[in-house]
């Protein structure tokens, strides 16, 4: 089902920087396990990792060594600049909607369809 589904950040203050899927990849907690080891915020949202003056702050424990350095050069190149925060709420949207809308049937149908999807019964 994440598949489907795209974060949209806005202010930045309900994605969590490390652990959601706000990319378009995985996490980054997946992708740079050693720098999330580093981090003294790994709960951090987005809004909580920018700085006053725009730029990502990833508040780490300590000096990165050079391999670490290489890893936090694809991070940066995999999340780009900081986004523009705005005062509206960040939101979730799901490729199977119809317009704006979020349909349960649509969604079922592309999940049924999925060959790699089991439903456990308790969950209809």
């Amino acid at each position: 089902m994440m598949q489907h589904t795209t974060l949209q950040v806005r202010n930045g203050t309900s994605i969590y920087l490390w652990i959601d899927r706000w990319t378009g990849q995985g996490t980054l907690k997946e992708s740079y396990p050693q720098l999330y080891k580093l981090s003294r915020t790994k709960k951090a949202t987005i809004a909580e990792a920018i700085t006053n003056q725009q730029e990502w702050n990833f508040n780490f424990r300590r000096e990165l060594n050079l391999d670490e350095v290489e890893d936090l050069n694809h991070l940066l190149d995999d999340v780009g600049e900081p986004p523009t925060l705005d005062n509206r709420d960040d939101s979730r949207c799901c490729s199977l909607a119809r317009g704006s809308f979020f349909n349960p049937k649509d969604c079922y149908v592309a999940l049924i369809s999925d060959d790699n999807f089991r439903m456990n019964e308790n969950y209809i």
